[in-house]
């Protein structure tokens, strides 16, 4: 009897440091590579090829989880540049960050497969997606690949960004107004995310006033940590010598998440909560609450918890409608205070 219990005991631990170890490879990133989402859990995230809604409509090769992956100094840059929009009440939103070497080889597969459907269409509205390769959309190796890339844009923290986007409803082409275009939860920029077409030129002429100021704010907070934008892109910007060597691993999903607002605090009845995809604080109901806590933050928008502020004399603190930002509950004046964001 004894001798099979401590057989048991035995098979026990071998099994849990197996899965423990399981769980520290599925994690691991190569050396300089760091989960945006630790280095700043602020940012806003919507990782489009980890899911349907891009051109190709559906997951790209190597996109596990919806997850931004960079180079460490890449994500300390854009940590500096968000406590800068902070103060506008503006937020960074990533669309794409590091992309696996396989995704890329997805793309040209897709590029090179003779049909194009209606919903393709809309990504390229003025020619055909095998066009894409001659006019500088798409190439064979991507700058994504080395961890110093991305795509990106800005979210009015202040605005309703509650939107969702819908697989089944036939929206007009990337280059049309924002209000017949697919939903991005973004400040408008005068073409959708991932928009082929002289429109989303950056420099563009065709776009109004309104969208060329948000285009330059985005240009020039980005400019001012290094990056550099792509001309044709007005979303994509890469930071100079941050990134050589291209790679292939997976984003895979974390087993055992980073400590995060969302994995350090229960989501409890009456628990608020950032969604990341719209920057909104929302307050659970007791069926929602259960939900997200049987999801285990495994829904398309990452979620994290509000933090029970409270100032110097330890009264409670009221949060702002947007995320990211609390005063006390008297009166406190800053100099952020006359800062407005740029309005359309």
């Amino acid at each position: 009897m004894t001798i099979g219990m401590g057989l048991v005991k035995a098979i026990v631990v071998v099994l849990v440091v197996i899965v423990s170890v399981s769980g520290a490879l599925a994690q691991a990133l190569p050396g300089g590579f760091a989960y945006l989402s630790d280095v700043d859990p602020t940012i806003l995230q919507d990782i489009r090829y980890a899911g349907a809604n891009n051109f190709v409509g559906r997951p790209l090769a190597g996109y596990g989880a919806r997850e931004c992956v960079v180079k460490r100094e890449v994500g300390l840059a854009l940590k500096a540049i968000q406590r800068e929009l902070v103060t506008l009440k503006l937020s960074l939103k990533m669309f794409d960050c590091y992309r696996p070497e396989r995704a890329v080889a997805d793309m040209v597969a897709w590029a090179e497969n003779g049909r194009e459907t209606t919903a393709e269409h809309r990504y390229n509205p003025a020619f055909r997606k095998a066009d894409l390769f001659r006019l500088g959309y798409i190439a064979t190796h991507s700058q994504h690949s080395t961890g110093a890339a991305l795509d990106l844009t800005l979210v009015d923290l202040t605005a309703d960004n509650s939107a969702a986007f819908d697989p089944t409803k036939a929206y007009a082409d990337c280059t049309a107004p924002v209000e017949a275009r697919a939903p991005e939860g973004s400040v408008d920029m005068g073409t959708g995310y991932d928009c082929s077409d002289v429109k989303a030129h950056t420099a563009s002429s065709l776009i109004t006033p309104a969208q060329r100021r948000w285009r330059n704010l985005l240009v020039a907070a980005m400019a001012r940590q290094g990056f550099a934008n792509y001309s044709k892109e007005w979303w994509h910007f890469s930071l100079p010598g941050a990134g050589a060597q291209a790679y292939d691993f997976p984003i895979a999903r974390r087993l055992h998440s980073q400590p995060t607002r969302s994995s350090t605090n229960p989501l409890r009845f009456g628990t608020s909560i950032c969604s990341r995809s719209t920057g909104r604080w929302l307050t659970l109901s007791r069926p929602t609450a259960a939900r997200r806590r049987r999801k285990n933050c495994r829904s398309s928008a990452s979620i994290g918890v509000r933090p029970r502020w409270r100032n110097e004399a330890g009264s409670p603190t009221r949060t702002h409608r947007s995320c990211g930002r609390s005063t006390p509950t008297a009166t406190v004046v800053t100099k952020s205070s006359s800062i407005r964001p740029i309005t359309s």
